[in-house]
């Protein structure tokens, strides 16, 4: 009776260790190893959510509060901080999209798929004007050259 107990338990042993590795495996997933999403057609080409070292170091320079900070709020989406600017109108690819104009760097604003840089017509920015202040709750990345953003709030600055 105790041999088949035994082979029970290893039964349910091996089948444990085999859900987690099936669970861990990535599988066909193409979100697992990129952060664009593979569904929607890439109007930005060249977003990559890889900076440098000392690209970021400049990035942070512009948060409002310093990532590091004890007493910084925990941020709703991981990854985001919140970045002050002036809301302006820049080129890119010979048409007009929403930037912010911060401290250290100027930033476009993508989508928080970063698959679309952000019109002046977007409903995010329903309740602004070019020439407002506004906090942007977003994820840094970069886009070929420049910084971009890609935003998950945005809020007048009061």
């Amino acid at each position: 009776m105790s041999r088949i107990f035994k082979n029970i338990f290893r039964f349910a042993q091996v089948s444990f260790i085999a859900l987690l590795c099936a669970g861990c495996d990535v599988g066909d997933n193409p979100q697992a190893s990129s952060p664009i999403p593979s569904d929607k057609p890439l109007y930005v080409a060249g977003v990559t959510s890889g900076l440098t070292h000392k690209e970021k170091d400049n990035v942070l320079k512009d948060t409002i509060t310093p990532p590091d900070n004890p007493m910084n709020e925990v941020p709703i989406v991981p990854g985001t901080h919140a970045f002050r600017g002036v809301l302006e109108l820049k080129e890119f690819d010979g048409r007009l999209h929403c930037a912010i104009r911060s401290v250290n760097n100027d930033y476009f604003l993508t989508d928080n798929g970063a698959t679309y840089l952000i019109r002046l017509n977007h409903p995010l920015l329903s309740d602004c004007a070019v020439g407002d202040t506004i906090v942007v709750t977003a994820e840094p990345m970069k886009l070929i050259s420049n910084f971009s953003l890609a935003t998950y709030y945005v809020q007048p600055n009061k």
